[in-house]
């Protein structure tokens, strides 16, 4: 490997939208040859000063072109691995550097968890809201004529943050054994919660 084979992979790298096969032991044969690089500039260091300034500037023009190739690849792993956890097709290996994929094995790894725990536990939220029965009031607990009929007062069961009715009004924030005045909608929405329960004030 040389400058001029390290310019050609991060040329024809950065023209393609897909991984490009760069040798399954590239980087063992990029780490051997920057292993001669800076041996040739420890030995101009110790007896051909002339020729340093040459050498290190070939370090660094090799650094940058490293760095450029990683991230051009790194951006496309990460592509690919949203790829797989959106279509949940098994992960393939093609022109991947056995250092990349094992990268791109654990972003996938780490994406499809956070994706089952986040999403699935939501929407499993959604559906019990939906199946959610109306609550059944016993008789005596029926709340009088008039006002009463749109709002109703419960005790709170625990801390929480205010809200806006669907009067528009702010209630809240809640203090555990708070009694409360609301309207009847966001009184039996906290009654499902389990975070509320419902006063008779007529008793």
């Amino acid at each position: 490997m040389d400058v001029k084979t390290l310019r050609e992979i991060q040329r024809k790298e950065k023209m393609s939208p897909y991984l490009q096969d760069i040798g399954k032991d590239f980087y063992q044969a990029l780490r051997e040859y920057l292993g001669r690089v800076l041996n040739g500039i420890k030995e101009a260091k110790d007896s051909d000063t002339s020729n340093l300034a040459l050498r290190l500037a070939e370090f660094e023009n090799i650094k940058n072109i490293v760095n450029d190739l990683y991230e051009t690849r790194e951006r496309k792993i990460v592509s690919n691995a949203l790829y797989y956890v959106k279509s949940g097709d098994a992960v393939e290996a093609k022109n991947l550097v056995k250092e990349e994929e094992e990268v791109l094995r654990k972003i996938v790894d780490l994406l499809k968890s956070k994706r089952q725990a986040v999403l699935d536990r939501t929407l499993q939220g959604e559906r019990l809201v939906q199946e959610e029965k109306p609550v059944k009031w016993p008789d005596e607990r029926k709340p009088a004529q008039g006002l009463k009929q749109e709002f109703l007062t419960v005790r709170v069961l625990k801390d929480l943050p205010s809200i806006v009715g669907v009067d528009g009004r702010v209630y809240g924030a809640f203090k555990t054994e708070d009694l409360v005045t609301m309207p009847r909608a966001n009184a039996e929405t906290f009654i499902h919660r389990g975070v509320a329960e419902m006063v008779d004030v007529d008793k």
